[in-house]
């Protein structure tokens, strides 16, 4: 039995029905989900989105695939015009899983390192450069250079008040 990774599409906000009838039909597939940490009105909240909206990864014999359409919250069949489903590289499917932990792919986590040039974004000192130092508890906070009245400072913000500065 020659196993290949299909990509479907599928119907808005179907993502869950889909995986229940993929999972009951013993059906391997891969439908990635992200968490990043976003800065909204003084607070750090984590948020979860689909790597590839509607685009649903299954792993299925060439054959099976058209039947596939048919499921609760398909759309359609990535393929050609002509009906035939395109195979999605082995390659592709594993680099996902390698960057999921837990089912999930973390994003954001430790983008800065020691001495990157940083910008801060909002709060009292937006559009202030500074120099990243060091993450401090569970990536929320970390310590920055900040350069004020001549005066070098070490001054800790929420991480998602910066952005690298180029």
């Amino acid at each position: 039995m020659n196993l290949n990774w299909y990509c479907l599409y599928l119907k808005p906000k179907q993502a869950d029905i889909v995986s229940f009838y993929m999972r009951n039909a013993g059906i391997e597939y891969l439908y990635p989900i992200c968490s990043y940490k976003k800065y909204v009105k003084g607070k750090t909240l984590e948020v979860f989105e689909e790597l590839f909206p509607r685009y649903f990864f299954v792993r299925s014999t060439y054959q099976m695939v058209p039947k596939l359409r048919y499921f609760r919250g398909v759309l359609k069949i990535i393929g050609d015009s002509h009906g035939n489903p395109f195979a999605v590289q082995e390659e592709v499917i594993e680099s996902i899983k390698g960057k999921m932990i837990d089912g999930v792919i973390k994003i954001g986590d430790k983008k800065f390192e020691k001495g990157d040039k940083v910008r801060i974004t909002s709060g009292p000192f937006e559009n202030l450069e500074a120099v990243f130092l060091e993450y401090k508890n569970a990536n929320d906070r970390v310590n920055i250079l900040l350069n004020l009245l001549n005066t070098q400072v070490v001054v800790e913000v929420e991480v998602g008040v910066l952005r690298k500065d180029s």
